[in-house]
C-alpha cells in the first residue's frame, strides 16, 4: 500500500565542507539559507569546489522526507516520488539511491535539461544550500498524468505532500494536483521551503497555505511571507488565521499548522485555534555535524505520526527525534540503525 505521494524536486545533493567564507562571499550566499542559480553559475561553483572532499546523496525537500519516512516506517515502498529529471548519468544515479533507500520513483524525463543539482557548503555548524534544478522544472498537467497514472496511484494515497520549490513555472500542474486532493478528500501537506519563494511567488503561496491540510515552515519563511502579502500581526497570528478560515472541515484536526525555528520551541497551531509550544531536545554543539536536511526530516516524522492517527503534540516528538538523528552525520541519508521511534520517542 502507497501511504504518500510527494511531489517536488529530484535533485542529487553534494555536500561540502568549506573552512571559511570565501566562497560564500564569492557567490554572494548566506549561512543557512537557500537559493537558485544559474546552470552556468552552477558550472562555475562546481568548479572552485572540485578539489574538495565531496559526498552523494539524493536530495530535494520533498524527496529527503520520503526517504527518511521510508527508514522510520521500516517497510519498503510506501512513498512514490514523482518529478522530471534529465536522461544523463545523474539522473541514472539519483534514481538508484532513491529507491535503494525503499521510495518508489515516477520520473518523467527531460532530453533538453539536466537533472537537478543541489550543493550544501558546510561552514562548522552552518550550511548554505544553492542548487540549480535543470530539468526538474518541467512538468505539466498532461505530463504528470502520463508519470503517475491517476486511477492507480493517487486514488489510493492517504496524504499528498508538495514543497514549495516545486510552484516556480509549474503553478497549473501545482493547483491541478490540490484541487484533486480536495476533489477526492485526501490529506494535502504543504512545505513554504524558502522565504524566496514566498517573495517570488506570493500569491500561489498564499493560495497553497490557505488551503492544504498540514502546513510546515521555519519561522523565516512565515515572516517573509507575511511580509510579502502585507498581513499585520505575528507568524503565530497568521497561523491562528489561516486555521480559523480554514473552510474544509473533514478532519478532526481541521487545519495543522507547523512553525519550526532551529533549536528553540517548534510551535503547533489545529483544531479550534489550539496551540502547542514544544522545547526541541538539547543536542551538544558536538553532536550536529550537518544540518542539512533536518526540516525535511522533522516533517517526515511529524507525517509518520499523524498516518498512525498520534496526537500533534507526539507528532512534534516524532518529528524532533527524526531531524536530530540526521543532523548527527554529513548530508542527509539513512543512518545505518534502526530507528525504533516509538521507544525513542517516549525518553523525551
Amino acid at each position: 500500500m502507497i501511504i504518500i505521494a510527494g511531489f517536488g524536486n529530484p535533485l542529487l545533493d553534494i555536500t561540502v565542507k568549506i573552512n571559511s567564507k570565501h566562497i560564500l562571499q564569492k557567490y554572494n550566499l548566506k549561512d543557512d539559507d537557500q537559493s537558485e542559480i544559474p546552470d552556468a553559475t552552477m558550472k562555475s561553483l562546481l568548479e572552485d569546489i572540485k578539489d574538495l572532499p565531496m559526498e552523494y546523496n539524493p536530495g530535494g525537500c520533498v524527496q529527503n522526507t520520503l526517504r527518511i519516512f521510508q527508514w522510520l516506517c521500516g517497510t519498503s515502498g510506501m512513498t512514490y516520488m514523482i518529478g522530471v529529471t534529465g536522461i544523463d548519468k545523474n539522473g541514472e544515479i539519483l534514481k538508484t539511491l532513491v529507491e535503494n533507500d525503499g521510495v518508489q520513483t515516477r520520473y518523467g524525463l527531460n532530453k533538453e535539461l539536466h537533472t537537478g543539482l543541489t550543493v550544501a557548503l558546510i561552514n562548522k555548524e552552518n550550511r548554505s544550500l544553492v542548487a540549480s534544478i535543470g530539468a526538474a522544472k518541467e512538468i505539466t498537467i498532461d505530463s504528470l498524468q502520463k508519470i503517475t497514472n491517476y486511477d492507480e496511484l493517487l486514488d489510493t494515497v492517504d496524504l499528498i505532500y508538495m514543497e514549495g520549490f516545486f510552484i516556480p513555472n509549474r503553478e497549473g500542474c501545482a493547483k491541478h494536483i490540490l484541487t484533486f486532493a480536495k476533489n477526492k478528500q485526501k490529506l494535502f501537506g504543504f512545505n513554504i521551503s524558502a522565504p524566496y519563494i514566498c517573495q517570488e511567488n506570493t500569491s500561489t503561496i498564499q493560495y497553497f497555505t490557505e488551503n492544504c491540510n498540514i502546513l510546515f515552515g521555519n519561522l523565516k519563511e512565515y515572516e517573509s511571507l507575511i511580509q510579502s502579502i502585507g498581513f499585520q500581526g505575528k507568524v503565530v497570528d497568521f497561523a491562528l488565521y489561516l486555521n480559523k478560515t480554514y473552510v474544509q472541515e473533514c478532519w478532526k484536526y481541521r487545519k495543522i499548522i507547523v512553525i519550526t525555528n532551529g533549536s528553540k520551541k517548534v510551535t503547533c497551531i489545529h483544531s479550534e485555534g489550539n496551540v502547542i509550544h514544544y522545547q526541541v531536545p538539547k543536542l551538544y554543539a558536538r553532536e550536529i555535524v550537518d544540518t542539512t536536511g533536518a526540516g525535511d526530516s522533522f516533517v517526515a516524522g511529524f507525517i509518520l505520526g499523524i498516518l498512525k492517527n498520534l496526537s500533534p503534540d507526539i507528532c512534534l516528538k516524532y518529528g524532533c527525534w527524526a531531524a536530530q538523528q540526521i543532523i548527527k552525520q554529513i548530508g542527509c541519508k539513512i543512518p545505518c540503525y534502526l530507528p525504533d521511534i516509538d521507544i525513542n520517542v517516549k525518553k523525551l
